[in-house]
This record gives C-alpha cells, structure tokens and sequence, in this order.
C-alpha cells in the first residue's frame, strides 16, 4: 500500500451559533412548522403527532418548515410491533432521494433481530440493543449532531456514535414507511436546542493516521518467528505458511501479546478465521494487569456465530460500539485496521468503517496489542477455535499532533 506524505493539516474551527435554551418542535395543537411529503395521514391527537400510512408502497415524512445543523434533539415515540419508524435530520430536500442518502436517518424498529435496530443511524452507525426499549410502549430518543460528531441515545442509554460529513445542515422529518397493512408512529414532547457546533476542514481521523509521513510503519511480525511477542493464557501460537495461527486447543483461551506498549497509533492486518469460532485483538491492555480482560482493555471483536442478535460482531468494540453484521468472508483473508488517537477509536473491515467511539478516559494510555483465540461462547460444543494473522503493522503515531476533535 502507497502512502501519499500529507505536508500540511488545516484544522479550521468554525462557530456556527451559541448553545440555546430548549425550545419545542411541535406546539401539542397543530402541525404549525411541518409539511407533509408522501403518501400518508398526519393528525394531531391528544398532544401527539399520529402518522398513519394505508397500503402505500412509497409511505411519507413529516418534515419540519426549518432546517437545522448543529443542535440537540429529545422527543418520546411510540412504534408498536411489527412497525417501525425513522428520524431524519440534515435532510436536503433540493438533493432529491430519500432523506437517509442525502442526511441522516435514525432507525426505529423495536424488534433486536435487526440489522437496523433501534437507534442505528441508517447505513453508518449500527446501534447497541438495549433492554431498556418497550416494543409496546413509549420510549425516549435523544439525538446530538455537532459539527461532524453525531450521537444517538435510546432511554437515555448511547446506543450509536460516528464522525461523518454527509450533511452538515438541513430538515428534521418523523417517518412513516411504506408497506402493506396500516403503520402508525406517534410522537410527543419533541424539542429542540441549539449548539454551537464546529466544522473542521482537516482531514477525519482515518484519513489522518493513514496519510500522515510523521511516522513510518513497521512491521510485528516478521513472517517465520514470534520475536517481539509474548504468550498468555493456554492458547497455542505457531507460524505456518507465514502467517501466526493461534488456536485455543482443548484448554481454553490465550493471547499473543507484543512486547512493547502503544498508545496512539494506525494498526493494519488480515485475519483468516472459520465462522463461527471467537477471535479478537486487544488494545492498551494496562501494563501492570496480569490478566486480558474487558476492565483493562479494548476488545476489537473478531467473532460472526451468525444472526443479527450476537450483540457485538466483528468489527465491534466490544461492550461500546456495535458494527454491522456479516461484513467479512470466512472462506478468504479479511483486511482489518484499527485507528486509536487519545479517547477516539475508529475501525474499518475490508475497507468499511464499521464503527467509531470517543472511549471513557481509563482507557486514553499506552498498552501492549494483543491477539486473541478465545472461545466459543455462542457454541461450546464445537470444539476449539482457530484464528490466523498475517501482514501485520502499526505506525507508532506518539508526538503526532491532536487534530482538535
């Protein structure tokens, strides 16, 4: 892979507008501040917004007069089984397409056998299942888009997180998709604040960490030995045909671990592993732990047993940030790169980001890389798992400076 050196970072910060007082979206009476577009029903009852849609294939939104870029959004809905509903915002109407391509559609579907979830901002940010939701009751979602960090909470719980830059302004719309039968989604207490967001005209964290010259990659492993590796727990690590192939065998879990510790930095590898068996990489696991555990590290989940209801697939950052279901390909090698820079964590698989996390500040230091074979937790009676690495790098970005976001 070439790298083209990036001479010169403009990070540019720009104040769009103070934080404001809450001011609500919706009057309790009237629809005064929205218009309809699509083929359904809107009516106000009871202080609620009622969307209904009959047998429509194409189904409606209701889109708010203004539009808006940075700002804070809470509201209560109501999408009882088997229907679902979606928040816009940033939606550009003049872009034509569906709101979800030209802005940002928060998805509402109460059912946790989802790709999309409750939560999941559409095709960007899969979103944790949380059992706080109620499939036949009101739930609160709570949306906050500063600048090009956009966050989505359910029950007050954060359930999705992502730096993206596919709008920065536009409508707010409440969705009613098409289908057959009647959907009906009910809204309440919508209001809104305003922030004082920022725009950055640097490059994204990934794009920063590839491109940057400051630091050269190198390699950890030199294709035929485990120097600059040490073993922990009972997995068994060989090198066969060039690439390291941990298996837990009939004992149980371990860990390849590198001597030296890292803190920010751009890692890049391929990994090889059967559907259905548990892998993992470990970051800044605490240099004074004697044990890998999810208290003194980061897990960068390497694991499918299929299905949309495993909580964290490959991709994931286990227990914080939740990717996309069956973006990898058991029969071949997948390209894996994990981008850390103080409390920001970025991943893509097979050049997909598949997730994003500002983590808690514990986990903000320097710490050992390490590969996992673990066990099958979904399957403990298929016996033991096998991973394989190889191509594995890392560029060492210590003294690089902080972008500001």
């Amino acid at each position: 892979m070439r790298y083209i050196p990036l001479l010169l970072i403009f990070v540019c910060q720009i104040s769009f507008a103070q934080e404001t007082e809450w001011k609500n979206l919706f009057n309790g009476k009237n629809l005064k501040g929205w218009e309809i577009a699509g083929e359904i029903e809107v009516a106000v009852e009871n202080g609620e917004i009622v969307l209904k849609n009959q047998n429509s294939a194409k189904g409606g939104w209701l889109l708010s007069e203004n539009s808006y870029d940075h700002f804070e959004v809470e509201a209560d809905f109501f999408v009882p089984l088997p229907n679902s509903g979606g928040f816009f915002f940033r939606y550009n109407p003049l872009k034509g397409g569906h709101p979800a391509a030209s802005g940002y559609e928060v998805k509402l579907d109460n059912q946790p056998n989802q790709q999309t979830p409750t939560g999941t901002i559409v095709g960007i940010a899969r979103a944790i299942w949380v059992t706080s939701i109620n499939p036949a009751g009101w739930n609160k979602l709570r949306v906050r888009a500063e600048g090009d960090y956009i966050r989505v909470w359910i029950n007050d719980t954060q359930v999705s997180q992502i730096h993206d830059r596919r709008s920065v302004s536009g409508k707010i719309g409440l969705e009613c998709p098409g289908g057959e039968g009647l959907s009906i989604v009910r809204w309440k207490n919508l209001r809104i604040r305003t922030l004082p967001g920022s725009t950055f005209s640097g490059p994204q964290i990934e794009d920063y960490l590839r491109r940057t010259d400051r630091s050269q990659a190198v390699s950890l492993f030199d294709g035929h030995s485990l120097k600059g590796w040490k073993v922990v727990g009972d997995a068994r690590w060989l090198v066969v045909d060039g690439a390291i192939v941990g298996d837990t065998g009939p004992t149980g879990q371990g860990w390849l671990v590198t001597e030296k510790a890292y803190g920010n930095f751009y890692m890049r590898y391929k990994f090889k592993v059967d559907d259905g068996h548990n892998s993992g990489v470990f970051i800044r696991w605490d240099t004074a732990a004697a044990e890998v555990t999810l208290q003194n590290s980061l897990e960068i989940n390497i694991y499918d047993p299929g299905g949309f209801m495993w909580g964290f697939p490959t991709g994931s950052i286990v227990t914080h940030s939740r990717s996309f279901a069956g973006i990898t390909d058991s029969d071949d090698w997948n390209f894996m790169e994990i981008f850390a820079f103080g409390d920001h964590i970025c991943l893509y698989v097979n050049g997909v980001k598949t997730t994003e996390f500002h983590i808690p500040a514990t986990f903000d230091r320097r710490g050992f890389i390490c590969l996992q074979a673990g066990r099958q937790v979904a399957n403990p009676d298929q016996g033991p798992s096998q991973v394989r690495f190889k191509d594995l790098e890392i560029k060492d970005m210590s003294g690089v400076p902080f972008l500001g976001y």
